[in-house]
């Protein structure tokens, strides 16, 4: 290897750099420096990020759990529903257009009368349905005789067992979370009697007219 050979203290020797050597480890040294200095800006944003990421979760997080201690509260301040379960059962049957009430496993099926509705002077026939309130907090309502236009179109509000409920459905699911199903169901069974084109999936013309006695 080219140059010169130094002594250095106590005797020991090595031979000097060359130049182009110099460069080179210079170069390395920068680049090294260049690309851990890259690095760490982007991981110094990417903690940032990450930190805004687990603060918001923090916050949602927060806000959740005072929400499951305030459910906690008022279940340990309920009275015992099941007590009351044959009164509340005999509300349900009582109930105008309500056919029957089933029990499957946590959900209660509801099954109601067939169902007519009254749009610009024609009487539309959608037939019977099953109301599956869960009672673990869900709403589902299926067609029992499948009279829609097309599969899945359970009735002009409904689509794939999924209502359409807007605004009612918060309340519908506070009743449910209360045990207070029959009225929940009384909701649910004037839902399916009422009919408004503006919030369909489709229009109510797709079902059958009802046959009018005489």
């Amino acid at each position: 290897m080219a140059g010169d050979t130094v002594v250095a203290n106590e005797g020991t020797a090595y031979r000097a750099p060359t130049a182009e050597l110099v460069r080179a480890y210079r170069e390395a040294v920068r680049t090294s420096l260049h690309e851990q200095l890259r690095a760490s800006e982007h991981d110094l944003v990417a903690g940032r990020e990450e930190l805004q990421r687990l603060s918001r979760r923090f916050v949602t997080l927060e806000r959740q759990l005072q929400d499951q201690a305030r459910r906690a509260e008022a279940l340990r301040e309920l009275d015992d529903p099941a007590a009351g379960a044959g009164r509340e059962l005999g509300r349900l049957l009582a109930l105008p257009g309500v056919e029957g009430v089933e029990i499957h496993g946590l959900a209660l099926h509801v099954l109601t009368q067939p169902v007519h509705i009254l749009w610009e002077g024609t009487r539309y026939a959608l037939g019977g349905y099953r109301i599956v309130l869960d009672l673990h907090g869900d709403v589902r309502i299926e067609s029992r005789d499948n009279l829609g236009p097309k599969p899945g179109w359970d009735h002009p509000h409904v689509q794939d067992g999924r209502p359409c409920l807007g605004n009612v459905r918060e309340g519908v699911l506070k009743l449910i979370a209360r045990y207070e199903l029959a009225l929940a169901a009384q909701v649910l069974v004037g839902f399916l009697e009422t009919y408004q084109p503006e919030g369909a999936y489709c229009a109510i013309e797709g079902w059958p007219r009802a046959h009018v006695d005489g």
